[in-house]
């Protein structure tokens, strides 16, 4: 546990100055820095059964991979957001530190239903998109990809049409 609290507490420290650079610099070599900065806590603290850590850093991770994909851009609320939960998690690592386990934020589950507040934003977002790609294209008169028909499925020979053809079968073999 000392090491976990000790690479915890590292990680958060760089992550602090790496979100507080995100307005600045979006760029994907920073979302990938931090992503895996939670990424690692999330894996050793689930591993520990620290489930108020390992819960925070997932939510966190989920919306850093929406930044990475392009499903979400970055802004204000979202750097505060992670701020707000960075701030969080270094509490918990810190009441694991000196009490030997996680302690329960007031904010946490705030934070935590703010992080989740996201990812159907980034579905109506995606389905917003396809509409209006659907729209341009009509305008555009590009008509969609045909949809491939499906085939429909053979009759199978009833039981008795089978003998039959067994019967004629082997009529034509003596023949």
């Amino acid at each position: 546990i000392n090491d976990f609290i000790v690479e915890s507490e590292e990680i958060i420290e760089s992550l602090d100055q790496k979100i507080l650079s995100l307005e600045k610099d979006s760029s994907s070599d920073i979302l990938n820095q931090i992503f895996r900065g939670f990424h690692t806590i999330k894996g050793t603290s689930g591993f520990l059964g620290f489930q108020k850590v390992s819960n925070l850093t997932h939510s966190s991770e989920n919306v850093l991979n929406m930044l990475r994909k392009g499903e979400l851009s970055v802004s204000s609320e979202i750097v505060d957001l992670l701020l707000e939960a960075l701030d969080i998690l270094r509490f918990l690592i810190s009441s694991i530190k000196e009490e030997g386990q996680e302690s329960s934020p007031e904010n946490l589950s705030n934070v935590l239903e703010r992080l989740k507040q996201y990812l159907p934003v980034a579905r109506k977002e995606e389905k917003r998109v396809e509409t209006e790609r659907k729209t341009e294209e009509k305008q555009a008169g590009i008509s969609p990809e045909p949809k491939e028909e499906k085939a429909e499925p053979k009759e199978q020979p009833k039981a008795e049409e089978k003998k039959e053809e067994k019967v004629e079968d082997k009529k034509a073999e003596k023949a």
